[in-house]
């Protein structure tokens, strides 16, 4: 049986995920950061391998239909000079070094991160490795380097006719000093910036692609979990006869929140589990509602915040004000809602433990499997397979904590998989948030001033704790790591500001003269996570609405009023008046068609939307059109920038009109995609994505997209009917 003080907190498993552009090159050897941009590495590297097998390049970031295996090799393949075809590429196992390209040191894949901190790394690996083979190549042959060049993995010296192949040259290369590189011009590319089909997409229509609930070993054994509905509460007793005489049923392990149930095949251990008989534990949360948490909200607005940005005086600006709008708003608890349920393989022998996930942190899974094994990484391996939609829910590793603590009591291989309903009762939601706004304008009508109190849980707090471990050096036990993280975890209580409540509203873009933000965390103990675009998804939806309110206060179109509030933020404008003329902002719109327009900026890319709407006979909003116009700087796949666009709409469109966790008597109420709708093909929009062209650093493409599509809906929709939509979800259609 388990311990019985394992919390299911214990189980809790997640990082704290903001990537940026790395800035220093890397010792790919050690890890080491190094001052300028040429690194000195080893040769073959952990992420590039070339020898009598092929070339193999070794990926470091989780596959979960965003693309980043396709655009990650055209990178490497550029500057390496080979074909994308002549690549065999390798999920990377869970090691420290490829850590290596994320700001705090976890390998992951999470805060649109991918291309915006492994362009250059990848560019310099490719380029380093294409130079020393065409040294490696002049040094046997006898001439200058200048005098050879690379060409599809093979190496030419064109005066003598000479030719090889990169794995003919690879051993002496790896003897060679490192050279600095020489990157190729832009305009002799012929990947980068072109836009290309995912190379994995034949094996996901034909069924080839192996997700973490495709994982089948042998003598595999399969588990159900019945968990506590009552969100902390733990098992009081229970009554298992039945499920001990059902077919199949091998085990059944007591866990401090529920019973597992492990069977020969999912279906026995489903239906088995179904026969417990359970007196729960309600714990200290068994009276929680959506009515109470609100209730805390308010308590906890009256008590102001932490301040976040303060310019100006504010405080005498009122009488200044020629008017002045005070408001709510408010965005709900969210799911994560991905279509592959949690799951995940474990195997645990008395000296080696094995694991096979769909995970977006491996790290982090080898740090869960060291601390519940006690064995030292050596003795860990971790398989990250192919992920069925991810959004942030599987930057936790809880469900990989309890498929290795179950597999150490059973002797083979254990498999668990999470039901529908599991999914959505003991998921990590997007907080919910409460905001107090005000603004008031002058004579003019311009914005006087600006102030918005944010009301919601910290991510960070519960995060952090869990992941201090996977951020520190591997030497130092896990133990220890937990301590250092439990207590910067606990100065988010009041003590520390958590950056992810107070993006995108705290970095205000718009020319005001007195600005106030302010954060009061209140945590009604609903468990939450990272949720894509994470705080912007919902700051945006304030801002860019209440900017709205003010433009109708001072009786201006709301395009234009923007516009003279954003001439310091010339990409923000940029956006702004490319969607503003792709859906024809300066002519009327369509009798009956009414519209709403939207930008914000996340990520390091900049991000523009327009909507159209049209109000039917029975009230109901029907959406006719979204026009996107986005820069996320340098682009490596276009057709993947405008896929990524394209399922962030149709992502925020079902948070924004149907999406809501709601509680009552300490339990989530939606049990499946009957009561958490999602965006159907007969109500999705056209979509048009409009790609500016830029030169500057690559930012961040899977997240930026969703943050404007909430307000620019309820600004369209305020538009056609007059109503001002300050509550998620809008429920219109």
């Amino acid at each position: 049986m388990l311990d019985k003080n394992l919390s299911r907190r214990a189980f809790i498993q997640g990082a704290a995920v903001v990537g940026s552009g790395l800035t220093v090159g890397i010792d790919l050897a050690s890890g080491v950061a190094l001052a300028g941009d040429a690194p000195s590495f080893s040769f073959p590297n952990p992420w590039l391998r070339i020898d009598a097998k092929g070339i193999t390049f070794v990926l470091d970031k989780t596959e979960m239909g965003q693309g980043v295996l396709t655009a990650m090799a055209m990178i490497i393949a550029e500057e390496l000079d080979v074909d994308l075809e002549q690549l065999t590429i390798e999920t990377a196992p869970a090691d420290r070094i490829y850590g290596t390209f994320t700001d705090l040191g976890v390998q992951m894949t999470g805060g649109s991160s991918s291309i915006k901190s492994t362009w250059h790394p990848l560019k310099i690996i490719g380029a380093t490795a294409r130079q020393l083979l065409i040294n490696a190549a002049a040094k046997i042959w006898h001439v200058e380097p200048a005098e050879c060049r690379a060409e599809s993995a093979i190496i030419y010296h064109d005066v003598s006719g000479r030719r090889g192949s990169y794995a003919s040259f690879a051993d002496a290369a790896a003897q060679l000093p490192v050279p600095v590189p020489t990157f190729k011009n832009p305009n002799t590319y012929r990947y980068v910036g072109k836009s290309r089909n995912k190379m994995d997409a034949k094996a996901h229509v034909t069924g080839v692609t192996k997700y973490g609930v495709d994982t089948a070993l042998d003598k595999m054994l399969t588990c159900s979990i019945v968990r506590c509905p009552f969100i902390g509460g733990s098992v009081k007793s229970y009554e298992d006869s039945l499920v001990k005489k059902s077919p199949g049923v091998r085990y059944i392990i007591k866990l401090p929140y529920g019973l597992a149930v492990v069977a020969d095949t999912y279906w026995q251990a489903k239906k088995a589990a179904e026969l417990l008989t359970v007196v729960w534990n309600e714990g200290e949360l068994g009276a929680l509602s959506s009515a109470s948490i609100r209730g805390q909200f308010e308590a906890g607005a009256k008590d102001g915040g932490k301040k976040i940005r303060h310019e100006g005086n504010i405080p005498k600006l009122g009488k200044a004000s020629k008017e002045i709008i005070d408001a709510v708003y408010e965005t709900p608890y969210l799911a994560h809602a991905t279509m592959e349920p949690q799951n995940c393989v474990a195997s645990v022998t008395k000296d080696f433990c094995e694991v096979w996930a769909p995970t977006q942190t491996p790290g982090l899974c080898m740090e869960v499997a060291r601390d519940i094994t006690g064995f030292s990484t050596d003795k860990i391996k971790i398989h990250t397979t192919s992920i069925g939609g991810g959004f942030g829910r599987r930057l936790l590793a809880d469900f990989v904590a309890e498929a290795v603590t179950i597999a150490k009591e059973v002797p083979a291989p254990v498999k668990i998989i999470w039901s529908r309903e599991d999914d959505f009762h003991h998921d990590f939601c997007r907080p919910a948030s409460y905001n107090l706004m005000s603004g008031g304008i002058d004579k003019s009508g311009m914005p006087l001033y600006w102030k918005h109190l944010i009301v919601s849980p910290s991510i960070l707090s519960y995060f952090i704790p869990q992941a201090m471990s996977a951020m520190m050096p591997a030497w130092i036990p896990v133990c220890i790591g937990k301590s250092i993280g439990g207590a910067v975890g606990s100065g988010f209580h009041g003590l520390i500001a958590d950056d992810t409540a107070t993006e995108g509203a705290k970095d205000l873009t718009y020319r005001i003269p007195n600005i106030q933000v302010d954060y009061h965390q209140v945590d009604p103990g609903v468990p939450v996570g990272f949720w894509r675009s994470v705080g912007h998804s919902h700051q945006a939806f304030m801002v860019e609405s209440f900017i709205d309110e003010l433009a109708h206060l001072a009786g201006q179109d709301p395009y234009k009023y923007r516009r003279k509030l954003l001439a310091a933020h010339p990409r923000n404008l940029a956006v702004m008046d490319r969607v503003a003329a792709e859906i024809g902002w300066s002519r009327a719109a369509p009798k009956g068609v009414f519209r709403g327009i939207a930008q914000h900026s996340s990520f390091g890319s900049y991000c523009a939307q327009a909507m159209e709407v049209r109000v039917d006979l029975e009230g109901k909003i029907k959406i006719l059109r979204v026009v996107v116009a986005f820069d996320c700087g340098q682009i490596v796949n276009p057709d993947g920038v405008k896929s990524q666009i394209e399922g962030a709409i149709i992502f925020g469109l079902s948070a924004a009109l149907k999406g809501e966790i709601t509680y009552e008597l300490g339990k989530v109420q939606q049990n499946n995609f009957n009561d958490y709708q999602v965006m159907r093909m007969n109500e999705t929009p056209v979509i048009e994505v409009h790609i500016i062209s830029s030169d500057q650093a690559a930012g961040g493409v899977g997240e930026p997209g969703v943050p404007p599509v909430a307000p620019a809906l309820a600004n369209a929709i305020f538009a056609a009917t007059g109503i001002r939509h300050r509550r998620l979800p809008m429920r219109v259609l």
